[in-house]
């Protein structure tokens, strides 16, 4: 009994962020040009999405799945306690008053900035120089929880500090060419990953239910970019 009440004690102090929508994660996977050649070849007795998985050398999500665009607001669990926050986009034009004025809201009403200055960039850490293929895999799910915990106890969270991160999909690098420039990202452009509290960042964990697509693809490397692989049969 003494040990389930601590346990009580700890979880009522946490602090944490919930995001509930629908969408699609992307999975991106290099792989070396000995992989794509054995999947090109006659691979009866093995599936070919299995030998990418062995055998890939490096692996990213590309998005988490729910677009900032489409979702109002966050949760904030603050000690058990739930609370809705409206999300409030701000950028270099629009400052926080005059966002908070415009969705006729006060500093003291319950909200999260989301400023889209500080966007992290897709596959800004991705580096696929060294390679000339690479497999995604995308799944639409008909809802989507992305969750997380932020180091601070309750009785000293200020939630002027906490603001919501956004990874931008439509931009000059080359995971964004293979993905959000073919098309291949669901329509999704500014994808939810996590928050800033106090300087730090904290990325979502996602839990997915109700899966109603899946697609698996080959992109090549070629003089004119990267292009869909139409010749692998991907099971």
């Amino acid at each position: 009994m003494a040990k389930s009440i601590l346990t009580k004690k700890i979880i009522n102090k946490s602090v944490s962020i919930t995001v509930n929508g629908s969408g699609t994660n992307v999975w991106a996977y290099e792989i070396s040009d000995e992989t794509y050649a054995r999947i090109t070849q006659d691979t009866e007795d093995e599936d070919p999405v299995n030998i990418i998985m062995e055998e890939y050398q490096e692996g990213q999500l590309v998005c988490w799945g729910i677009d900032v665009m489409d979702v109002s607001t966050v949760t904030l669990n603050l000690a058990g306690k739930s609370k809705e926050l409206t999300i409030i986009k701000t950028d270099e034009d629009c400052s926080l008053t005059e966002a908070l004025k415009d969705s006729k809201m006060r500093v003291s009403s319950p909200f999260i900035e989301y400023n889209s200055d500080t966007k992290k960039q897709l596959g800004e850490n991705f580096d696929l120089s060294k390679f000339n293929h690479v497999y995604l895999e995308s799944i639409g799910w008909k809802d989507i929880t992305l969750e997380l915990t932020l180091s601070v106890n309750a009785i000293d969270f200020d939630r002027r500090k906490l603001s919501l991160l956004v990874c931008d999909m439509d931009v000059e690098t080359e995971l964004s060419e293979l993905t959000y420039q073919k098309g291949l990202l669901d329509y999704q452009e500014e994808d939810i990953i996590g928050v800033i509290y106090d300087g730090k960042k904290y990325l979502f964990d996602s839990d997915c239910y109700g899966s109603f697509s899946v697609s698996r693809r080959i992109l090549n490397r070629t003089d004119d970019g990267w292009e869909i692989d139409e010749a692998v049969a991907l099971r």
